[in-house]
């Protein structure tokens, strides 16, 4: 998802957004579930998330992904993307 939206800047197109699509139909299926959430249920969705994809993903480059494994079981970034753009929405 985050390939297709560099690609979308940099001059995708169409393409992108009809890749796009299911993504944002996605998002928008989740958007009444969390204006139902608080301020702090917002905040604590963040941590949720930082959770779930585990805070290494962020620091270490793919090649150490044998690492990352070892480490723990997380979902990979695809995965919790579209829950985590729907707060934002």
């Amino acid at each position: 998802m985050l390939k297709s939206m560099t690609n979308l800047i940099t001059g995708g197109g169409d393409r992108v957004l009809k890749r796009l699509r299911p993504d944002v139909d996605a998002v928008k299926e989740l958007e009444t579930e969390f204006e139902e959430l608080s301020d702090d249920a917002l905040r604590a969705k963040t941590d949720e998330f930082r959770q779930r994809i585990g805070h290494l993903d962020y620091i270490l480059p793919e090649a150490f992904a044998p690492v990352r494994d070892h480490l723990g079981d997380h979902e990979d970034l695809d995965e919790v993307l579209t829950e985590a753009f729907a707060p934002v929405r």
